[in-house]
């Protein structure tokens, strides 16, 4: 889907078989089917988010598995699975404290109660990346 003209996203090379294994050994997390196909499209990338904060860079694998073992996002953020951020002060991750893993964006600066969904699920945020948001848009 991120390959069709109407979408404004920068690629990165797909992530290997070893690069997705790495992942799913190194951090403890159900990664969702359709995550783990978008680091197959793309190991890597940014581009427009339909959806606040506007701007997606997508981490690849190494990216995802060192903000995982990093102490302090450990000690602070245990709740969430950081996997891209919108190139300035907002990440986004999965909010595994909930059984569906919404998609939340959060200033690590104000901390875990900063959080603030943005999508449901992976599937409803994937369908918004490469798209210009806008506010009159049907949900």
């Amino acid at each position: 889907m991120l390959n069709r003209p109407d979408r404004k996203w920068t690629r990165a090379l797909p992530a290997t078989d070893a690069e997705i294994s790495q992942l799913l050994k190194s951090v403890d997390f159900e990664w969702p089917e359709e995550f783990l196909d978008l680091l197959r499209f793309s190991n890597g990338g940014e581009g427009e988010l339909a959806l606040t904060p506007l701007w997606f860079q997508l981490y690849g694998t190494k990216l995802t598995i060192d903000s995982s073992k990093d102490a302090f996002y450990q000690m602070e953020f245990p709740n969430f699975v950081f996997f891209g951020s919108n190139g300035g002060h907002e990440m986004i991750a999965f909010y595994r404290a909930s059984e569906t893993h919404p998609i939340v964006m959060v200033d690590p600066i104000a901390g875990p109660e900063s959080a603030v969904e943005i999508a449901l699920s992976i599937a409803d945020f994937i369908m918004a990346i490469g798209l210009e948001y806008n506010e009159n848009a049907r949900t």
